[in-house]
This record gives structure tokens, C-alpha cells and sequence, in this order.
């Protein structure tokens, strides 16, 4: 099947790219940057210069597709500083649903929406959420998970006539292939950076985005219409995962900080990096997110699309060598691995 991929040169896109062509599908990949798409992409992915901003400028290029795959979403910003809400809404909803229908109006049958897990609420029983629970909590007050509540919303109301619809919800996912990088990846990189994590607890459900990517391939043939799947992977805290992205690299030291000095941390540092513009390596909303971190079952998933979640040890095996291989030795720490090609 011939599936449109937006979101493509991301972390999660760019693996499910490798999936979707493993799987012998032909892909369209949206990308912003056709270098970028060249750079990160396997050569058998037809890149499609275009942004999410603007579906009808791209509009033509879903002609002959099966399959819609809309992974791209405003998000990493949302962290920074400033009022995100507008673009959250423009970006998340609206061109969503402009995105759906262009696809149906041009004969496509299947139409993957990658939402996010943290759009489940919190149970009172302390027990694991799944797809039934509405949000709640974070999940409201977080204005990134709203935005993608709302874009499912969206498109329930929409009038999209006999397109197929069903809905991915990813966990935090780590991997390979982390250009971005994300929240993950950056946490990965400045350690390989550093040798120093500092890790607020809560509880998190992290997934390989290669195992996320597979499901969601599943999910183009066996995904029933309507149905919305967790693929949120194994329940932990970040102070796990990144012992074993320490464990992984061979180096360097993981410090838990208090909640309400990680919060005091991340304010101040918010007004620092207004004035000097750079990225707050601990954001509020971050350290909130993770604080009130809620687990997710799958069990859905692993029943319906068959997912499976590898050892996170695994993972962050894969996740360090990736970006030991991708970075400059300059930017790296004294007792990283040396074996490093960039």
C-alpha cells in the first residue's frame, strides 16, 4: 500500500518510515526541509517538500495514496517560553482535521491519527488507564495533550465519508534516529554532553518508537475504525531509564532532584533563557508533566495490533549509539566512548 507519512523526519516518523518500507509499503514522506529528508531518510521514501501549516499545497501529492500516517504535530515549542496556545490549535487541530479531509476528498481509505497517551486520564484507584478513561488533570491542564484531546474530538465531528479511521497513542518514546532531538533525546544528549542527568521521579510509560512504529503499521491493516490504541510501552520513572542510559554509556552519574526544587529551578531558569534565548533544560511544564506521570496499559494494543515493548536496556543501547555516531567528539564528554563517527 502507498501510505503519506507528515511528521516524517522526526523521531517517531523517521522509524516508522524504516517500518513502513520493511513491511514492503511505499511511502510519501512530508517533510519541511527536502535537505533535511535527504539526510535522514532511506532512499526509497519519495520526500514531499511541505508543512502541516499549509495541507492544500500539498494537497495533490495524497492523490493515489491508501493511507494517511499524521504523526506531525507543534509539541517540542510548546516547552519553551511564551503563549502556545494559539499555535497549539492551529497546528494540532485545525490542520488535523484539513489534513483528514483533504484526504478523503482525494480517495484515501485509511487515515492514522498519532495522538499521545497523555491525553488519558488518572484513575482514583491508583490502577492502570487505559483507551476508556477521559482526561483529567494533566491531561487537561497540559496544553499540548489538550490540543491533541481536542484533535480527536475533531475528528469525530468531522464529515470524512468512508475513510477508515483509528488513532495511535505513543508513551514517551526513546530511539534511534532522534535529529530533532526531542525531550528524550535532548536528556540523552546533553548527558553524552555532561555525564550528568538530573531526573525528577514520577512514574512514565516509555516505549521504543520502534516498537510504537510497528504497531502502527499493524494498525493500517487491523486497526478497527473509530478504536483508539495505547501503545505506551512498559511503566517505570525517569530515573530508571536514565540509569540505564548511563549503564548503556558506560559513564557518568544520575542525581534525583526534588520536585519543588526542579520546579524552583525551572522557573528561574525561564526567566534566564528569555533574556538569552536559548532552551530551558528543565522546563515547568516538563518537570510537572513528569511528576504527575500516570501509567498506561496497552494491553489493547498487544491484543489487537500485537505490539510488544523490547527491555528499555535494549533501547537505550540503541539510543547512546545513535547519537554517539551522530555527534560531534567535541561535544561529547571526556569518558564517553571514543569510537565516534560523525
Amino acid at each position: 500500500m502507498k501510505v503519506f507519512v507528515t511528521g516524517s523526519t522526526g523521531l517517531f516518523g523517521t522509524n516508522l518510515v524504516h517500518a513502513l518500507l520493511r513491511e514492503g509499503h511505499t511511502v510519501r514522506a512530508l517533510a519541511r526541509s527536502p535537505e533535511k529528508a535527504a539526510r535522514v531518510l532511506p532512499p526509497d521514501a519519495e520526500a514531499v517538500s511541505g508543512d502541516i501549516a499549509d495541507v492544500a499545497a500539498f494537497a495533490p501529492a495524497l492523490r493515489g495514496c491508501d493511507a494517511v500516517i499524521h504523526a506531525a504535530a507543534y509539541f517540542r515549542e510548546y516547552y519553551g517560553r511564551g503563549d502556545h496556545e494559539t499555535e497549539l490549535r492551529r497546528l494540532n487541530v485545525d490542520a488535523t482535521v484539513d489534513l483528514a479531509r483533504a484526504a478523503a476528498s482525494a480517495g484515501v481509505a485509511r487515515f492514522v491519527f498519532i495522538s499521545s497517551s497523555g491525553t488519558l486520564g488518572t484513575r482514583a484507584d491508583g490502577s492502570a488507564s487505559d483507551e476508556t478513561d477521559a482526561p483529567n488533570g494533566r491531561a487537561l491542564d497540559n496544553l499540548y495533550f489538550r490540543s491533541k484531546w481536542e484533535a480527536e474530538l475533531a475528528l469525530q465531528r468531522a464529515d470524512l465519508g468512508d475513510i477508515r479511521r483509528v488513532t495511535i497513542l505513543p508513551g514517551w518514546m526513546f530511539g534511534p534516529h532522534d535529529t530533532g532531538p526531542t525531550g528524550a533525546g535532548y536528556q540523552v544528549q546533553e548527558f553524552l554532553r555532561t555525564g550528568v542527568a538530573r531526573v525528577v521521579n514520577g512514574v512514565v510509560t516509555i516505549a521504543d518508537a520502534r516498537d510504537v512504529a510497528q504497531a502502527t503499521v499493524t494498525a493500517l491493516t487491523r486497526g478497527r475504525h473509530g478504536e483508539r490504541y495505547a501503545v505506551a510501552g512498559v511503566p517505570g520513572s525517569f530515573a530508571e531509564a536514565m540509569r540505564a542510559i548511563r549503564d548503556a554509556a558506560g559513564f557518568g552519574r544520575v542525581i534525583t532532584v526534588p520536585y519543588r526544587a526542579a520546579l524552583a529551578l525551572g522557573t528561574v531558569l525561564e526567566g534566564v533563557t528569555r533574556i538569552t534565548g536559548k532552551t530551558n533544560p528543565i522546563p515547568v511544564e516538563g518537570v510537572r508533566t513528569l511528576h504527575d506521570g500516570v501509567t498506561i496499559s496497552s494491553a489493547k494494543a498487544e491484543r489487537e495490533l500485537g505490539a510488544t515493548f523490547r527491555p528499555f536496556s535494549e533501547t537505550a543501547r540503541s539510543t547512546v549509539d545513535w547519537f554517539l555516531k551522530n555527534s560531534d567528539p567535541r561535544h561529547l564528554h571526556r569518558d564517553a566512548p571514543k569510537l565516534v563517527t560523525v
